[in-house]
């Protein structure tokens, strides 16, 4: 009989000892509920060439911990979810501490930040930088629409300008008065085209190192360009300086630079269109 007493008193004991630690645990995988929502800051680019001049830092965080990044649809100028981006988990957010841990090639990432709030802002502290982010929602107007579209054949595979992005995903700059620049974001890569000596509507040649296309797997980046045999061409459609637009096409073949006698890596480009605001 005491035996049996014995088992199940510590048979309570366990069971209070479960509760407590549970009761000490559960706060850490909680989301504060202030957190929950979308938060959007603009940060300034800075570039030394005509480009767009900010760039969204969103992010929408979720009640299952997961911390989604935003962006703008610069077809109509609103927050949306960029899809295909980098989802971060929460590991605490709580009492002033968000803990999250992230794919970052080849490796599992973990940032901690203070958090702390000021009317209807949010703002994140880290040990060397300090940002503060506006509280919004989904479908928001945050920007002027622009309307952007480059579509390019990368040797077999059709690919595409993002919808939603973080910045203009395709631009024209005019540089100088006889250079003009291509710029636009493809799905884990930038492509560039220069053309040195432009003049308005026409056809022109893609030269050595005019053609850029650079490709990332996750910290590796690989800078392929166009070289003297490897040239291409691109027809400016559309040069409208009044309305700030330009298009066209375009097709060219880049290589990444290895030493001789290296299996060399070719990409070929064909089929290209564009259709972007223009900066000058």
């Amino acid at each position: 009989m005491k035996t049996s007493k014995s088992i199940f008193v510590i048979l309570i004991l366990i069971g209070f000892i479960a509760c407590k630690d549970e009761g000490r645990l559960g706060p850490q995988y909680d989301v504060d509920p202030r957190l929950v929502g979308d938060w959007y800051n603009f940060d300034t680019l800075g570039l030394a060439q005509p480009s767009p001049k900010i760039a969204l830092r969103g992010m929408h965080i979720n009640t299952d911990k997961t911390i989604q990044p935003l962006g703008i649809e610069f077809s109509t100028g609103r927050l949306a979810l960029i899809e295909s981006g980098n989802v971060k988990h929460i590991l605490h957010a709580n009492e002033g501490l968000l803990v999250v841990q992230y794919f970052a090639p080849p490796d599992i990432a973990t940032d901690s930040l203070y958090y702390a709030f000021e009317s209807n802002t949010l703002i994140l502290t880290q040990r060397y930088f300090s940002n503060t982010y506006q509280r919004t929602s989904l479908g928001a107007y945050l920007a002027t629409p622009e309307q952007t579209t480059m579509v390019v054949t990368i040797d077999s595979a059709l690919v595409r300008s993002p919808t939603v992005s973080t910045v203009v995903p395709v631009y024209v700059s005019r540089l100088q008065s006889s250079q003009l620049q291509l710029n636009a974001v493809i799905p884990n890569g930038v492509l560039k085209i220069n053309i040195d000596s432009f003049g308005g509507v026409g056809n022109y040649a893609i030269g050595a190192g005019n053609g850029v296309l650079m490709l990332f797997s996750g910290d590796v980046g690989f800078y392929l360009t166009t070289d003297s045999l490897s040239a291409g061409t691109i027809d400016i459609d559309q040069y409208d300086e009044a309305t700030g637009r330009c298009s066209g096409r375009f097709a060219f073949t880049v290589q990444l630079p290895v030493p001789p006698n290296d299996p060399q890596i070719i990409r070929r480009l064909s089929g290209g269109s564009f259709s972007a605001p223009l900066y000058r």
